[in-house]
C-alpha cells in the first residue's frame, strides 16, 4: 500500500525523536502492514512552515496518482492564529478538491484534526486555553467537510497518556496515534471482515 502524509507544524514532523521510523510515519507504516498483512510505504511531506491554505502551492505539480491513501496533518498553527472559519473551510475544501483532482479514483483522503493545545509541551499554555475553542470549531468544520466527501473521511489522533516531561514528544506518543490512525485507514480503505487481528490481540 502507498501511502502520503503531508502537513505542518503537528505530529508528522516528528519533533523528539531521532527518526522518522520512530515517529509517526515509521510507526504508521508498521501498524498498518500488521492489520492489512500488506507492504506499507509511506512518503513523508512535511515543514512547520506548512499551513492548509498553503498546501495546494507545496502539492502543485506533483505526481499523487499513486497513492492509495493520503493522509493530511495540518497541525496546531491555524488554531494558534485564530484562523477565521470561512477562510478555514474554503482552504481545507480547496485542498480536498485538489487531492481528488490529482489523485487516482481509488485514493482514499483521510484528514486528522489537531490535538488539544495543551497537549503539547511547547503550547502548554495560557493561549492554549484561549485557542481551545477555536481548535474544536475548526476541527467540526473539517469533519463537516469530510463527510460531504465519499472519498474522504476525519479523525483526531487520541490523547496521549505517555506524554513525557519536557518540550517534544516521545516514541511512545507516535506509538499511540499510528495505531489509531492505522485502525482508521484499514476500516476505510479495506472491506469489513478482511482486516487482520494484531499479534497482540490474538
Amino acid at each position: 500500500m502507498t501511502v502520503l502524509m503531508v502537513g505542518g507544524d503537528g505530529p508528522s514532523v516528528g519533533w523528539g525523536v531521532r527518526s522518522h521510523g520512530l515517529a509517526l510515519p515509521g510507526q504508521f507504516a508498521r501498524e498498518l502492514s500488521t492489520l492489512t498483512g500488506r507492504g506499507v510505504d509511506v512518503d513523508l511531506i512535511s515543514d512547520p512552515s506548512f499551513t492548509v491554505d498553503g498546501l495546494p502551492g507545496v502539492l502543485a505539480g506533483r505526481d499523487l496518482s499513486g497513492y492509495e491513501v493520503i493522509l493530511v496533518i495540518p497541525g496546531a498553527r491555524e488554531a494558534i492564529t485564530l484562523v477565521q472559519p470561512s477562510a478555514w473551510r474554503r482552504s481545507v475544501r480547496n485542498l480536498l478538491d485538489l487531492l481528488l483532482a490529482v489523485g487516482s479514483v481509488e485514493t482514499r483522503l483521510v484528514f486528522i484534526g489537531s490535538q488539544p493545545l495543551r497537549s503539547i509541551p511547547a503550547f502548554d499554555s495560557p493561549l492554549a486555553l484561549i485557542s481551545a475553542p477555536h481548535r474544536l470549531l475548526l476541527n467540526s468544520i473539517a469533519d463537516d467537510i469530510c463527510r460531504s466527501i465519499p472519498a474522504a473521511s476525519y479523525i483526531t489522533l487520541p490523547a496521549s497518556d505517555a506524554l513525557h516531561a519536557g518540550r517534544y514528544r516521545s516514541p511512545d506518543d507516535y506509538h499511540l496515534w499510528a495505531r489509531a490512525l492505522a485502525d482508521h485507514v484499514a476500516t476505510v480503505t479495506i472491506s469489513p471482515g478482511t482486516v487482520g487481528r494484531r499479534p497482540d490481540e490474538a
